[in-house]
C-alpha cells in the first residue's frame, strides 16, 4: 500500500529536514533579533503549527508542509 507513496514520503522528508540547517544558518546570522524578539519567534511556532493544523483538515498539503518547514526552522534558530 505505502510502496507507491515511498518516493513521495522520502523527498517530503528531505525537504523538511532541511529546515534543520536554514534554522541554525538563522541563529548566527540574527544573534541580536533571537535575543530582542524571543516572544516573537514563539509566537510565529505556535501560528505555523496551528495554520498546519488547519491546513491538515482541509487537506492542503502544500500550505500544512510549508508552516511545518517554518516551525521547524523557527525551533532551531531558537534551540542555538
Amino acid at each position: 500500500m505505502f510502496k507507491n507513496y515511498m518516493p513521495t514520503i522520502f523527498f517530503i522528508v528531505l525537504i523538511l529536514l532541511t529546515a534543520v540547517p536554514a534554522g541554525l544558518l538563522v541563529a548566527w546570522l540574527t544573534k541580536e533579533e533571537l535575543r530582542d524578539g524571543r516572544k516573537w519567534f514563539k509566537a510565529i511556532i505556535v501560528a505555523s503549527l496551528a495554520g498546519c493544523l488547519v491546513a491538515l483538515f482541509f487537506k492542503n498539503y502544500t500550505i500544512m508542509l510549508t508552516l511545518l518547514y517554518m516551525a521547524i526552522a523557527t525551533s532551531m534558530s531558537l534551540k542555538k
